[in-house]
């Protein structure tokens, strides 16, 4: 009897252990995900005096893939005649969308998730009107619960169109691209 309460202590003891490493393990990626990344900023102008404006908002992640889609997209719609703000989300951007004609917001996405910086400055932001919305993520499985969340932070804005980018594909700058290209066309 002795040696069985043995055996079922130690199991329950490796199964805490096992429970609290995972949740460590957890936080600490989530942690860099949601990290304040800076105030960066580039634009790419156009030369015409009432060129159309789009607004690229993307949270770095590990990798450099959610920085490339963004810059794919960005490059897309610079081509199809935007001028394009691609920026990270933090309080230095602006709150106010309304001079936008096209917003897309990207995030890496760990544990179904999104950054709470990406979260932050959706939920924050006023002016919707007619703008296409463009939500992204990108993550290693491809159901996108991620994406609904997201949409539901637009404050009644229907989300133009979700895209869930799965990690390592060699499609994803292409489809990003091309997003941006083909906006006006849809």
């Amino acid at each position: 009897m002795k040696l069985f309460k043995k055996i079922i202590l130690s199991i329950l003891c490796v199964l805490a252990l096992l429970i609290i490493s995972a949740v460590i393990f957890e936080n600490v990626v989530t942690s860099q995900n949601n990290a304040y990344k800076g105030d960066y900023k580039s634009i790419l102008t156009i030369n015409e005096t009432n060129a159309k404006k789009a607004l690229v908002v993307y949270q770095p992640g590990k990798s450099a893939d959610c920085k490339e889609i963004a810059d794919k997209i960005a490059k897309g719609l610079h081509e199809a005649g935007f001028e394009v703000t691609l920026t990270y989300p933090g309080k230095h951007l602006s709150q106010d969308v309304q001079s936008y004609s096209v917003l897309v917001f990207g995030s890496p996405t760990y544990f179904a998730h999104t950054s709470k910086q990406i979260n932050r400055s959706v939920s924050n932001m006023t002016g919707f009107s007619d703008q296409k919305v463009v939500l992204y993520a990108l993550g290693n499985l491809n159901e996108s619960p991620e994406l609904d969340i997201l949409e539901k932070l637009l404050n009644d804005k229907l989300a133009y169109k979700k895209l869930k980018f799965i990690t390592d594909v060699k499609e994803n700058n292409q489809t990003a691209y091309y997003l941006g290209k083909n906006i006006e066309k849809e």
